[in-house]
This record gives C-alpha cells, structure tokens and sequence, in this order.
C-alpha cells in the first residue's frame, strides 16, 4: 500500500492557511495567494508575533507534506 502524500502552508503562528489538504504541492502554493488577499486592505498580516508586511509573508509561511498510510 502506498501512502498518500497531501500537502497545507502554515500560517507564521502555525495554523493550516486551509481546512483542506491539496493533493498537489502547487495547489497549496495557488491558494496561498488567495488567502493573502484577505490582508491586502490592511497592507500586512497581524501575527502572534506583530505585523508581517505581505511581501515578507511568504517566507514566514511553511509548507508541510502529510503522509496517509
């Protein structure tokens, strides 16, 4: 049986950014850029951590791989 790979971005506080895993590594990149628009009338993300301007957000994102057996 192999396993099944899905894949999330976490949020800088280490949320999941969606309440579905994607089944394709760019997919997870694809909505990514979607969630960012919710902040771009504010102009940054308000983390536990303080302000994050949205240009630096990506590289303040992780994306996680999980494997189903």
């Amino acid at each position: 049986m192999e396993a099944t790979k899905e894949f999330n971005i976490l949020s800088p506080d280490g949320i999941n950014i969606s309440q579905e895993n994607f089944y394709i590594p760019e997919q997870a990149e694809e909505y990514f850029f979607q969630w960012q628009k919710r902040f771009e009338i504010q102009g940054y993300y308000s983390s536990n951590k303080g302000r994050i301007s949205l240009k630096d957000l990506r590289s303040t994102c992780k994306k996680i791989q999980y494997l189903h057996l």
